[in-house]
C-alpha cells in the first residue's frame, strides 16, 4: 500500500542435506508499534529523570541489607558521591534523632509484611551533617523498587538558611527582651530610687540615735544590740534590691527553675509596701 513501516529481518542461508547452499530465508516482523511504546517509555524515564535531577534536595534509593545504590540523582552524587555510605548515614542518624534503636544483631524488619511497610507514613528528622557544614530534613519510607525488593527512598533538603534565621530569631528576640528590661528599668528608676531611700534613711537615724545616746551615756547593751541589728537589716535590704536590679538587666540566658509563687507574690508587696502606707491602703491577698 506505500505506507511505511518499521520492520525487523532476519535472513539466514539456506543449506540443503550435503551442506550446500540452495538459496535464502527471510523472515520480517512489524515492530512500529513496540517501537512507539519503547520510545514512549524512553521519553517518560527522561523526564522522570531530569526532574528528579532538577531537584534542590538529595534523592536516594536503595535495597534493605545491601550496599547496592539503586538511584541518586545529581545533588545526592554532588554531597555524597556514587555509594551508599551518604545513604546509610543519613538513615542512621535520622534514626538516632528520632530515637529509633538499632541493633547489629537483629534484623527489625524481620518478618514485617511488605506492603505494610511501604504504605506507612514517611519519617522526618533535622539533622546536622558536619562534613558538608548545613542542616539537612530527612524524610525516609520504604518502597517495592522495580525488580519487587524493598528499598528505602530517603531524601535531604537543606534547610541551613532556614535554621540560621530561626537561631537569627531568637537572638533578635534576646536582645530585644533586654532592650525591654531596659525599658521597664527605666520606669521603674523613680520607685527604685524611692525604694532605696528608706532602708538608707533608716540606717542613718539608727547610726545618728546610737552617736547621740553615746555622747549622753545614755546607751544600754541591749538597745545598742537592738539598734544594731535594725541597721543591718537595713544594709542588706538595700544591698538585695541592688543585686536584684543587676540580675533584672543582665543578658543572661533564660534559667528556668522551680519557684515559689508565695514568695514571688510577698516580695513584690514588699516593693509596694511603702506607697501602700503613704496613700493609706491596707492590702490583703490570697494565693490559691
Amino acid at each position: 500500500s506505500g505506507k511505511l513501516f518499521d520492520a525487523r529481518m532476519y535472513v539466514s542461508p539456506l543449506i540443503d542435506a550435503t551442506g550446500k547452499q540452495t538459496g535464502w530465508m527471510t523472515s520480517m516482523t512489524d515492530i512500529t508499534e513496540p517501537n512507539r511504546i519503547r520510545e514512549q517509555l524512553a521519553s517518560s524515564h527522561e523526564r522522570f529523570t531530569i526532574v528528579l535531577e532538577a531537584l534542590d534536595a538529595s534523592v536516594s534509593v536503595a535495597p534493605l541489607g545491601s550496599q547496592e545504590l539503586l538511584f541518586a540523582n545529581k545533588l545526592y552524587r554532588l554531597w555524597f558521591g556514587q555509594n551508599t555510605e551518604g545513604h546509610l548515614r543519613l538513615v542512621q542518624q535520622a534514626g538516632a534523632y528520632s530515637g529509633e534503636k538499632a541493633s547489629d544483631d537483629v534484623d527489625d524488619l524481620a518478618g514485617l509484611p511488605i506492603d505494610s511497610l511501604t504504605v506507612a507514613s514517611s519519617e522526618n528528622a533535622e539533622i546536622f551533617v558536619s562534613e558538608l557544614g548545613r542542616w539537612l530534613e530527612v524524610r525516609s519510607r520504604y518502597i517495592n523498587w522495580a525488580d519487587r525488593r524493598l528499598a528505602q527512598m530517603v531524601i535531604a533538603s537543606d534547610i541551613t538558611p532556614r535554621r540560621q534565621a530561626e537561631e537569627l530569631a531568637a537572638q533578635q528576640a534576646e536582645r530585644a527582651q533586654t532592650a525591654s528590661r531596659l525599658i521597664t528599668m527605666g520606669e521603674m528608676a523613680s520607685s527604685v530610687a524611692h525604694e532605696l531611700n528608706q532602708p538608707l534613711t533608716a540606717i542613718s537615724n539608727y547610726c545618728s540615735g546610737m552617736v547621740s545616746r553615746i555622747k549622753n551615756q545614755q546607751v544600754k547593751e541591749e538597745d545598742l544590740l537592738w539598734a544594731l541589728e535594725k541597721t543591718a537589716h537595713q544594709a542588706q535590704r538595700a544591698g538585695q534590691i541592688i543585686l536584684r536590679i543587676r540580675s533584672f538587666v543582665q543578658r543572661s540566658e533564660p534559667n528556668r527553675t522551680v519557684s515559689d509563687v508565695s514568695a514571688m507574690v510577698s516580695e513584690s508587696l514588699a516593693l509596694a509596701e511603702i506607697e501602700m502606707r503613704r496613700h493609706d491602703v491596707r492590702l490583703t491577698h490570697h494565693i490559691a
